[in-house]
């Protein structure tokens, strides 16, 4: 039985699933007060990953999208004294997705 969490995505007038990799954000990383998981869609940002168990998945919208895994990511954030890095923990790998989410709630 595969996991499923909700994220909070939409573009207007795209489907996300066809044309993410054509996205002007992808590699762009958003913070999501309405999602409640951390998504990457680039597997190369991972510091450590593990494969997914068949059937993970989130819904983003309507759209179910799969989940090849999970692992930590280093993100650089912006604070009143300079740069940061962030270390996020257990963020999905989802290499269709749009862009890559922070989410509000577990940051």
């Amino acid at each position: 039985m595969g996991v499923c969490t909700l994220a909070s995505f939409s573009i207007p007038h795209i489907k996300a699933s066809l044309e993410a990799n054509s996205y002007p954000l992808r590699n762009s990383i958003i913070l999501d007060t309405g999602s409640t998981i951390d998504i990457c869609n680039e597997i190369s940002r991972f510091l450590n990953f593990k494969v997914a168990t068949y059937g993970d998945f989130l819904y983003a919208g309507d759209v179910k999208v799969p989940i090849l895994g999970y692992g930590d990511v280093d993100v650089q954030a912006k604070s009143p004294t300079g740069r940061v890095i962030l270390r996020l923990h257990d963020v999905a790998y989802c290499p269709n997705f749009a862009c890559n989410v922070v989410s509000f709630r577990k940051l």
